[in-house]
């Protein structure tokens, strides 16, 4: 189901209920919508840039990113128009040919979540 019909429904199912089941399936979609991890350990933090250097991800830059990404315990995805690869290895980056304008999503899952999120969203404001 898409967002829109999901929201629709809810908004169906309030209008016929009680005061307390409202309040139920209003925090029930509060989490459906949310990303929730594939581990089941909760939720994973993402986040989108879009690269304004005028070259692009390329060759130095990736393979910084890349380091940078290997220090964590957390498996890091990086995605760009529907192509996902690890941001752990130079090849998947490379091949996403993300040029100056290209929207880049992260998804970071795993125990140090939090602190690789604010150190590849600080790495990629600082370098791309």
């Amino acid at each position: 189901m898409t967002e829109e019909k999901v929201d629709c429904f809810i908004s169906k199912c309030l209008s016929n209920l009680t005061k307390r089941y409202k309040l139920i399936i209003a925090f029930m979609a509060f989490f459906a919508k949310r990303q929730v991890s594939k581990k089941g350990k909760g939720i994973m933090k993402s986040f989108s840039y879009v690269i304004t250097d005028n070259e692009g991800i390329h060759a130095r830059p990736a393979g910084e990113l890349v380091k940078l990404c290997k220090t964590f315990k957390s498996d890091i995805t990086i995605a760009k128009d529907g192509k996902s690869g690890k941001a752990t290895k130079i090849l998947s980056v490379m091949s996403l040919g993300a040029t100056k304008g290209s929207t880049v999503e992260f998804t970071i899952e795993g125990e140090d979540e939090e602190t690789a999120a604010a150190a590849v969203e600080a790495f990629m404001k600082e370098n791309l």
